[in-house]
């Protein structure tokens, strides 16, 4: 996939399909976007999204998905070509027409696909009904997709934040069509699951990315395209810290070696128990034990119904 991030200055030379949108996380909600978009990709145009780095409106709004999860994401889905443009005083004070003729221009669209709710141009001036009028006058094809909907609601960004902020890891999995995540480089920690006979490896998200409450959860992290089940806690570790940034520490049941510096993610499954702090390593470890006979079962569980 070609990536073009943090510069306006980018160009598609191919003709191109291009979806517009913030796309916090790729989730549910734009499968019918995402149908639209591979449909005109199986047609001959390239397949590309525009996003921004960072959000309009979003400031210090935790994200469902980093820059760079949302790439692996992208790619993953068969996109061709990713912009993830600066929101600079250019760009937010360009009317609709002219930000839409500066797409013609640099990405070579010959169709614009975007959600029924999208806005865009300066002061949100542009919505639906513009896009396919200035589809018309710029003369490429304009597609407005409807999003899916759970329990009466269309499936979004905001829906999903709100159902991991609550730990609803079984929800967010069924709004989303995969687990929540986390991931990024193992870390060395202070080695107490080591000394205690459960190692664990330690990985601190991105200040941006939003975590489900602190707590122990049932886990799936994948190493080098392995999937590996386990046992997370999301927190400050209390009993051996209490002041430390908060992390995702994660046993796993069957592997060993050491992959410090490696890239991993980590998938919540299922929320188990809030984080506590606890009197001593001993019953810390008993502790981690009974999470462990418990994570085992609900996987076996989880496997049985996914």
């Amino acid at each position: 996939m070609k990536l073009f991030q943090g510069t306006t200055d980018f160009l598609i030379r191919e003709e191109t399909a291009l979806a517009i949108g913030k796309f916090d996380g790729l989730h549910r909600g734009h499968e019918y976007l995402l149908h639209a978009l591979l449909q005109k990709k199986a047609e001959g145009l390239s397949a590309a999204i525009f996003t921004f780095e960072t959000p309009p409106g979003n400031a210090g709004q935790k994200v469902l998905s980093t820059n760079r999860e949302k790439c692996d994401l992208f790619e993953r889905a068969g996109i061709d070509v990713t912009i993830l443009c600066p929101f600079d005083e250019t760009i937010r004070r360009m009317r609709p027409e002219a930000f839409l003729q500066m797409l013609r221009e640099k990405a070579n669209i010959r169709c614009v696909i975007a959600g029924k709710d999208c806005t865009f141009g300066y002061r949100k001036e542009g919505n639906a009904k513009v896009l396919q009028d200035l589809g018309e006058k710029l003369s490429f094809e304009t597609r407005i997709v409807e999003k899916l909907q759970h329990e009466g609601r269309d499936i979004s960004s905001t829906y999903i934040r709100e159902t991991v902020s609550l730990g609803e890891m079984e929800k967010a999995r069924n709004l989303l069509g995969y687990p929540y995540f986390v991931s990024g480089k193992v870390r060395h920690g202070n080695q107490i699951g080591r000394r205690i006979g459960i190692p664990t490896m330690n990985l601190i998200p991105e200040p941006e990315k939003l975590l489900p409450p602190n707590g122990v959860y049932v886990t799936n992290t994948v190493i080098n395209e392995e999937t590996f089940p386990g046992v997370s806690n999301v927190g400050v570790k209390p009993t051996v810290e209490g002041n430390a940034p908060v992390s995702v520490e994660t046993h796993l049941f069957s592997f060993e070696g050491e992959n410090y510096g490696e890239e991993i993610k980590t998938e919540f499954l299922s929320f188990l128990r809030p984080e506590k702090r606890f009197a001593d390593l001993t019953a810390l470890q008993e502790a981690m034990r009974a999470d462990i006979e418990k994570a085992k079962c609900t996987c076996d569980f989880i496997a049985g119904h996914f």
